[in-house]
């Protein structure tokens, strides 16, 4: 196949490192080379040197094209919801989300995020992946002590989200499911209209089978994301033994679209069934970080920018094809016109140029000023009951409790998070002047830790 771009990934599974050599050409991707390091950060950079250099000969990749990817049980990452309107101001959003961050400070914390819009839907998903920067540092430097040279660190969540959408050589906007298994550390990817939205990790629980938490998490997860069964196209099991997962799933008795992850067509290469499982996670990430307009997010990073959208270019590619056309009718008029008119007719666009170029100058600001002012009014009124909603709760919280999500849709509030007591936040809320009809809205559920889980909805009174 002929190679128009190559990429290395590295990939941080538990005391072993996967290698992952992979191209990008005309008709899709292909595996060239893959390598695994047993016990990587227990031994000598020095003695593992030998290996690193016959990967990279043998996958034909320059070092400085590589890509680390992060275990997920080092990386917090949170899904958000904003109105379509903050697209603008998000960068800053972002970083009063991570300022507000506990524990740890937002100097001592490495992040960057996602963004996901459906066509249609006014709101916007964002899943801000945060790790501690001297962790991100600690990798960074053991990986060049391996002679790489990481481009970007990331988070495998996002590239075995999109292994299960890819069909010959484009990625299908689909609803997918995933569930990683690893030991006893598991993970539900939520993958709708072909991008993750939501990651959520858990471990397995005393008393309880792995099966039975799988689906509770499952239909959680769903119920979070206002998702039915029906609207799911398939649930794919990946990591440890999947093909056993399946079987446990299975025998609960329910009616799930389940299937092990298998290597997708537009991946070129001889794979078994076990090495591809093994290396999905290091797969999706070359497979997603070669594809045109996918952007992973590099904690590496400084700051956190907003994606450009695909069609970013789609102007410039419109106004060279008009350039084009402009071009080859000076051409030709030349023969069906006389000369005199055409020095003419250049005369009179030179000595117009200057009042043309004043007049579309004050046509872009004034564009600009409206979309700004009508980006303001349309926030002045969300913001203001949002901050209102917020402040209220923190006063009723108390200091032991923990808000994980706020949702504010007309006047209906809804909120969940960790307390010592549900019922008692229940009854705080409920004898607050800006609220009314408080309500659990799913069972109170005990973490490792002994607080209670709780869904609260209730609605503003204006």
């Amino acid at each position: 196949m002929l190679a128009l771009k190559k990429i290395a990934v590295a990939e941080v599974a538990g005391s072993d490192l996967n290698l992952v050599a992979v191209a990008q050409g005309l008709r899709g991707f292909e595996l060239i080379h893959h390598a695994t390091l047993k016990d990587f950060a227990g031994r000598d950079s020095l003695a593992l040197r030998p290996a690193m250099d016959e990967f990279f000969r043998r996958g034909g990749v320059d070092r400085g094209h590589a890509v680390g990817v992060l275990p997920r049980s080092e990386v917090v990452l949170r899904s958000l919801q904003f109105p379509q309107a903050v697209l603008e101001n998000l960068p800053n959003i972002m970083e009063y989300q991570v300022e507000n961050f506990q524990p740890l400070d937002r100097s001592e914390l490495a992040f960057n995020y996602s963004v996901f819009h459906a066509k249609g839907n006014p709101k916007v998903d964002v899943v801000l992946s945060m790790t501690p920067r001297n962790r991100v540092e600690h990798w960074r430097a053991l990986l060049t002590s391996l002679g790489l040279a990481p481009r970007a660190l990331v988070v495998g969540s996002h590239g075995l989200a999109r292994v299960m959408q890819w069909r010959k050589t484009v990625a299908v906007r689909e609803n997918n499911f995933l569930l990683r298994v690893g030991g006893d550390d598991f993970e539900w990817l939520a993958n709708l209209q072909g991008r993750l939205v939501r990651s959520l990790r858990f471990s397995q629980q005393a008393g309880v089978s792995r099966s039975s938490q799988w689906i509770r998490e499952f239909h959680r997860l769903c119920a979070d994301l206002h998702i039915e069964l029906k609207d799911i196209h398939n649930i794919f099991l990946a990591g440890n033994e999947p093909d056993k997962s399946l079987t446990e799933l299975r025998a609960e008795g329910n009616n799930l679209p389940l299937r092990v992850v298998r290597q997708p067509a537009a991946l070129q290469g001889s794979l078994s069934h076990a090495d591809f499982s093994r290396l999905a996670v290091a797969v999706g990430v070359a497979m997603q970080s070669l594809s045109r307009g996918e952007t992973l997010p590099n904690l590496l990073s400084s700051s956190a920018a907003t994606p450009q959208p695909r069609w970013r270019w789609t102007p410039t590619y419109a106004l060279c094809g008009v350039a084009m056309l402009l071009i080859a009718a000076m051409m030709i008029r030349p023969y069906v016109q006389e000369y005199r008119f055409l020095g003419q007719l250049d005369a009179e666009l030179v000595r117009l140029r200057p009042q043309v170029r004043q007049v579309e100058h004050l046509s872009t600001e004034t564009d600009a000023l409206q979309q700004k002012a009508q980006t303001l009014a349309n926030l002045k009124g969300t913001d203001a009951r949002n901050l209102e909603a917020l402040r209220e709760i923190s006063e009723v919280l108390p200091d032991t409790s923990w808000l994980n999500e706020f949702t504010l849709r007309g006047d209906t509030v809804e909120i969940s998070g960790i307390a010592d007591s549900a019922s008692a936040l229940v009854q705080s809320l409920g004898q607050s002047q800006l609220f009314r009809e408080v309500t659990l809205t799913s069972g109170i559920m005990r973490n490792q830790q002994g607080k209670e889980m709780f869904r609260i909805r209730a609605k503003m009174q204006f």
